[in-house]
């Protein structure tokens, strides 16, 4: 045999070795149930990326450990839902919420949610929770579009982070224009990689290990920086546009608009507010256009007294506290007709 077939054999047999470890993984991590999450986002040519519809996983931290074995499940819409029982749809009132994964709360059980504490409160009120995770304006924008084709809420919450001008700037850059406007933003992945990564426990503790190492790093070099904070954040284009888009869309088909803003970890955990955050820029701006829900005095109201975080301690989103307050805050606001 010559040198060339001594090493292409030698290749077969590592490459056939490879696959038959590949698989005993496999299937030892689906017999001992071992995997993180189920890679629940898709590509979409519209909206970048969509939950899937009519889908249910299992939720867990991958960085910290804070929080683990959340039920989530997408109902036909993508809407986060109850996940142990359907929601009636006779209702007096429908309110959809739209925002990011603050209030898309996947770290926290449903009921434990500012969607699922305020169902509680208000079993007769139908609620849709669109909000979706990196979403921001452009994308809020489009998604309310397509859906007010078909149907028409009574009051639509918009919830703002800080992070929302650079996302934006980053999904015009992938946006398709039409007569001067974003038209579409395309996901622009195929969808069987998506599939492959579902289906596997072993690509998705791959997944695991991998977004630990990334957040891990990101920390090491952001040191204190570990969380966003406002005071740096200007409510700037296309962000400022696309807000008066959403806006404006609401208010041309009747729809009451209430425009809220998520106060960043670590302007809430400190005992000073710069009046320039991106909260304070949201507000200024709401004025005379909409109606502002402020959630940054009830938060840090909250803290003082209590020297309570309303967020996980590692984790930047909000705990069962911070939903609980924001809530109460809709509820005291007396937005939602009794």
């Amino acid at each position: 045999m010559s040198s060339i077939g001594k090493k292409l054999k030698i290749l077969g047999t590592n490459f056939a070795f490879l696959i038959l470890f590949l698989s005993i993984a496999e299937v030892g991590l689906r017999i001992a149930n071992i995997g993180y999450d189920n890679a629940a986002f898709e590509p979409d040519s519209l909206l970048h990326h969509i939950h899937r519809p009519d889908y249910s996983f299992i939720h867990s931290n991958a960085a910290e450990h804070e929080y683990g074995n959340i039920a989530v499940r997408y109902d036909k819409m993508g809407c986060v839902v109850n996940p142990h029982q359907k929601k009636t749809e006779h209702c007096r009132e429908k309110i959809w919420f739209f925002g990011d994964s603050y209030i898309e709360a996947l770290q926290v059980k449903y009921d434990s949610s500012v969607t699922g504490l305020l169902e509680m409160e208000n079993p007769d009120v139908c609620f849709k929770n669109f909000a979706v995770g990196a979403y921001s304006p452009i994308l809020h924008y489009l998604k309310l579009k397509q859906l007010l084709k078909s149907e028409k809420p009574d009051i639509v919450f918009l919830f703002l982070y800080a992070n929302d001008p650079s996302e934006d700037k980053q999904y015009l850059k992938e946006a398709k224009i039409y007569h001067g406007e974003v038209a579409a933003v395309d996901g622009g992945m195929p969808q069987w990689k998506y599939e492959i990564i579902r289906n596997s426990n072993l690509l998705r503790l791959i997944r695991k290990f991998y977004m630990q190492m990334t957040v891990k790093l990101e920390n090491k070099q952001r040191k204190e920086e570990y969380v966003l904070s406002e005071n740096n954040v200007i409510l700037a284009e296309p962000t400022l546009t696309y807000l008066e888009k959403f806006v404006m869309l609401c208010l041309n088909k009747n729809v009451k608009v209430v425009v809220s803003c998520i106060p960043s970890k670590t302007d809430v955990l400190r005992s000073d507010f710069n009046s320039a955050s991106f909260s304070n820029q949201v507000k200024a701006w709401c004025s005379g256009k909409c109606d502002f829900l402020d959630l940054q005095e009830p938060l840090q109201k909250f803290y003082l007294a209590t020297n309570t975080s309303p967020y996980f301690k590692n984790d930047i989103h909000f705990n069962n506290y911070g939903h609980r307050i924001v809530a109460r805050t809709i509820v005291l606001a007396q937005i939602i007709k009794d």
